[in-house]
């Protein structure tokens, strides 16, 4: 594994992790700014919810919730192929 690599690879693990952070610091200060609803079951089971019942298209909130779901795949499938793609190079000890 290059040096570039790792400095790329620990990039992206501080910014996922600043957003995580972010993200959660909202939710239990000011839980408006990021929930689409208020029901009981949507936050039971945010995403299937969100599916469900179309939150996505209602207004500010529910884009911030498609923006967040979104960027959740994309960054979660992202890391996956570039560990597999690394795999033999991540796994090997380093002296």
């Amino acid at each position: 594994m290059t040096d570039r690599s790792r400095t790329s690879l620990a990039t992206a693990l501080v910014l996922v992790a600043t957003i995580v952070a972010l993200y959660w610091i909202l939710w239990f200060t000011d839980r408006s700014l990021l929930a689409s609803e208020t029901r009981p079951a949507y936050y039971e089971m945010d995403f299937l919810y969100d599916a469900e019942h179309g939150i996505w298209t209602r207004g500010a909130g529910g884009a911030i919730e498609a923006v967040i779901n979104a960027a959740t795949l994309a960054i979660n499938v992202g890391l996956l192929w570039w560990t597999w793609r690394r795999r033999r190079g991540l796994g090997a000890e380093t002296a």
